[in-house]
């Protein structure tokens, strides 16, 4: 029996979607790291409970294969996937269905429930007690694998002779893992596995990825006659194609493109012309006087990343250039808001907006929505003011809605979705210890609840709705006046708690009054000397600015020898040859005496805010 197709290489059509029913016997894709918070079926070894499937790996890699009658069916209501990894799907998992054990399977699982997951690009100390793995090839020195990725991808490869335990990581410094790291991840895999030993290449490929610049989506100056780095775009379906103003850096196109079915759908943004450039317009080049090009990479925008995402799952260059062409064309989606444009509104089933709070930008909707099929749940609403797109990372609900959407392209039922939007895209967040005017709040006088706390915390607490219903706030009433919130502290939360199983609300209140007269003594006092210390701070950041612009005019007059001979200054300030000399001392110890008086309200603020965190 052939193996299954990699995940790279599994060619997804769009999730049949609906509004309500049953959810899709198999997920339309593997979140691997992910955890799923909803319910859904997960497949196990019985002995390895905490080993899960998802329906989808169970589906590519167990169903009609003689490992099949050892996993059994469960349903959770959260799990992660572990199964999809090279070391089972390209090693384990096919020897276990020749031969019927799954016993290697099972001591994999066991093994690897042990090891703590790979931390990702950020990297870890030493205090993480992270086992590492390095190479014996001198020239990958700088190559680091964490155990979590040995075990589930080096140690699957016949790469794997070729590294060794690395010596223990010192105190102070920080590792990363370099298999994270998309490019490097799938050259491994695509090396190690085609005829041959192709460990050259492979080392070719990691020093070429390691040694690229960080992508930061921001503008590229590259001096005209000069290429600095290589840019990459979609070929053109047609002539003039918009697509091809999707320009990618050569670390976006390593990480997303290159290794991948779309790689043949690309070229190299062609350079300016060189042939006919003489030796001085090479050296003007050379020394950074020629004129300058910019370029900006849009392979980190989130739009594009969807877009890649579907595209790359689906196997179509297709799905890429038609998300492309709207991005490209759109204003971006940024955290300041999009003015205008064509915007897009959740509907609720009869062409009118389910909510109009939920709406995202004509790039998202580009990148998001059209590419995974959804676009029968939106309808399009006009622009206006600035407004921030829902799917943007800085919006307020962003953290709550998106898992959500997930969730509903994963199990094709949309109503769950539906739902969330309906309750939290109008919700704003909660102001903690701030004061906010204008708000709905819940409780009472002395015990306010914003509207998040109130949906998250207190009606999701047994008994919370009917102590709710007992307190004078009920229903949401809008106060004018600027409240606190009182439920987004875990003290609070516990008194709250309590309350429920007394089913009383008087403690709650009591305790909250002596809350909010601590909160009184200390959080303005605080906020009062943090001000006080940033205009002592900005007080003696502009002497020094004063004292380096005068001793810049003493250096002047020095140098050009037209001092009047005499000495300035005093005991105090020291003796200089120009006025400009002595007055620079006297801005340099008033920045001195600012920046010394400017600790002074340290102690004092640390111990008011020590008094407030008890009763956080």
């Amino acid at each position: 029996m052939a193996s299954p197709p990699e995940p790279e290489l599994w060619k997804r059509p769009y999730p049949p979607m609906r509004l309500f029913g049953s959810p899709n016997p198999v997920i339309f894709e593997c979140q691997e790291e992910r955890e799923l918070d909803y319910t859904s079926r997960w497949y196990r070894l019985p002995d390895v409970p905490d080993f899960l499937a998802c329906t989808l790996c169970h589906k590519m890699y167990i169903v009609d294969t003689a490992i099949e009658p050892s996993f059994e069916a469960v349903e959770l209501p959260r799990g992660r996937c572990h199964f999809n990894v090279s070391r089972l799907t390209r090693s384990l998992v096919p020897a276990a269905c020749r031969s019927g054990d799954v016993q290697p399977i099972r001591e994999f699982a066991k093994r690897r429930l042990q090891i703590q997951d790979c931390q990702g690009h950020s990297g870890v100390g030493a205090e993480a007690e992270v086992k590492w793995f390095r190479t014996r090839d001198p020239r990958l020195d700088w190559f680091a694998a964490c155990e979590a990725c040995s075990e589930d991808i080096l140690q699957g490869t016949p790469f794997r002779a070729r590294f060794v335990a690395a010596p223990a990581q010192p105190e102070g410094e920080i590792w990363a893992c370099d298999i994270c790291v998309p490019y490097i991840k799938r050259a491994l895999l695509r090396f190690s596995s085609l005829p041959g030993d192709l460990w050259d290449s492979f080392v070719e490929a990691a020093n070429r990825r390691a040694h690229l610049p960080k992508c930061e989506g921001v503008p590229v100056e590259k001096p005209a006659g000069l290429q600095v780095l290589q840019w990459y775009r979609p070929t053109a379906e047609t002539p003039g194609d918009k697509a091809q103003e999707l320009v990618l850096c050569e670390a976006c196109f390593c990480d997303k493109v290159s290794l991948t079915s779309l790689e043949s759908g690309f070229e190299v943004v062609s350079p300016p012309q060189q042939q006919q450039q003489h030796v001085l317009d090479l050296l003007m080049a050379r020394l950074g006087t020629a004129p300058t090009t910019t370029t900006t990479c849009l392979g980190t925008t989130l739009p594009t990343t969807a877009a890649f995402a579907s595209a790359a799952g689906m196997q179509s260059l297709d799905v890429l250039r038609t998300a492309a062409r709207t991005i490209v064309a759109s204003p971006p989606c940024t955290e300041s808001g999009v003015v205008g444009g064509t915007w897009f509104a959740l509907q609720s089933g009869n062409g009118t907006p389910a909510s109009p709070d939920f709406a995202v930008c004509a790039a998202c909707y580009a990148g998001w929505i059209e590419t995974w099929g959804l676009t029968g749940f939106f309808t399009p609403i006009g622009g206006g003011a600035a407004r921030l797109c829902n799917l943007n990372p800085a919006h307020p609900r962003f953290q709550t809605l998106l898992p959500r959407l997930g969730e509903a392209v994963e199990t094709g039922v949309w109503a769950p979705f539906l739902a969330a939007a309906r309750t939290w895209a109008h919700v704003p967040p909660c102001p903690r210890s701030d004061m906010a005017a204008g708000r709905r709040w819940w409780g009472h006088d002395d015990c306010t609840v914003c509207e998040e706390c109130q949906l998250s915390f207190c009606a999701a607490t047994d008994g919370g709705a009917a102590l709710s219903a007992s307190l004078p706030l009920r229903g949401g009433v809008v106060v004018a006046a600027e409240r606190m919130c009182c439920m987004y502290s875990p003290r609070m939360r516990q008194q709250w708690l309590l309350a429920c199983e007394r089913g009383s609300p008087e403690g709650l209140v009591a305790h909250s009054r002596q809350r909010l007269a601590v909160y009184a003594q200390t959080i303005p006092q605080i906020r009062f000397l943090k001000g006080m210390q940033e205009l002592q701070m900005a007080q003696a950041m502009h002497n020094g600015l004063m004292s380096t612009m005068y001793s810049g005019m003493a250096s002047f007059r020095e140098v050009s020898g037209i001092t009047d001979g005499h000495l300035h200054g005093s005991n105090t300030l020291g003796w200089h040859s120009t006025d400009e000399g002595a007055t620079s001392a006297a801005f340099s110890q008033k920045m001195s005496a600012g920046m010394a008086a400017s600790n002074g309200p340290l102690a004092q603020i640390m111990h008011l805010a020590a008094i407030w965190e008890e009763w956080e």
